[in-house]
């Protein structure tokens, strides 16, 4: 062999040393690395658990405001369209009794009935019993249009007032 293919047989065993070595320290030189002026995004805050009971509530208010979430529902079905939760507040013309305070009168309304029986009864059986003073307008339409879960609802949230 001569020299000079000697002379390039070398050249080109270095040139595959310092290509291995490159490779090794993740090829060419590595850039500076950017400083880091923004702060790490921020941890979120843990989500507090809600109930189950909590979450009947917010539904039944949902029902008693706005006659529930779902498009079925109108309106003048909501709870609040006749009846009010503030006792010096008159809704309609033909005045509904306040439910403020229900929860505390309610189980004394009828005999036998607790509270919660109460509500339930006056939701789906209005006339069943009518608060002295008041006349039997109320529609019997929740009984029809709430499902038994919407009226477990409603009764959870009244049951607050």
């Amino acid at each position: 062999m001569g020299h000079m293919k000697q002379q390039q047989l070398k050249t080109i065993i270095f040139l595959i040393l310092i290509v291995l070595a490159l490779a090794a320290c993740g090829g060419a030189a590595a850039a500076p690395a950017a400083p880091t002026d923004t702060p790490p995004p921020p941890t979120p805050l843990p989500t507090p658990e809600i109930s189950e009971e909590e979450l009947a509530i917010e539904r039944g208010q949902d029902i008693f405001m706005n006659g529930g979430a779902d498009d079925l529902y109108r309106p003048e079905y909501a709870c609040s369209y006749c009846h009010s939760l503030d006792d010096n507040e008159i809704v309609r013309e033909y005045p509904a009794p306040s439910l403020q305070g229900i929860a505390e009168r309610a189980g004394g309304r009828v005999p036998g009935l607790s509270a919660e029986e109460y509500i339930r009864q006056s939701i789906a059986d209005p006339p069943a019993y009518i608060t002295e003073g008041y006349k039997n307008v109320m529609s019997r339409a929740a009984a029809f249009l709430l499902t038994d879960e919407e009226i477990d609802d409603l009764v959870a949230f009244l049951l607050t007032q």
